[in-house]
């Protein structure tokens, strides 16, 4: 049986829930490259916009995440 690719598994993702953070890429595909992912994505013409989502780490430091969203295949 073929296994299905990484950037399948995030395009599956978008389309059914319609955004995919890097939490969410690591948690559910055990993927640590969703911002090469989304890049693959966006050459093969899917339309992926980027949201940056702000947080605080346990020891208080102040960072920033990107949240992907499926805009239009």
């Amino acid at each position: 049986m073929k296994e299905k690719s990484k950037t399948q598994d995030v395009l599956n993702h978008l389309k059914v829930y319609g955004s995919i953070s890097q939490r969410e890429a690591v948690e559910y595909y055990n993927l640590y490259r969703l911002s090469s992912v989304i890049y693959s994505l966006r050459k093969r013409g899917y339309e992926i916009s980027s949201e940056i989502a702000p947080f605080i780490s346990k020891y208080g430091i102040k960072s920033n995440f990107a949240i992907y969203h499926l805009v239009s295949e």
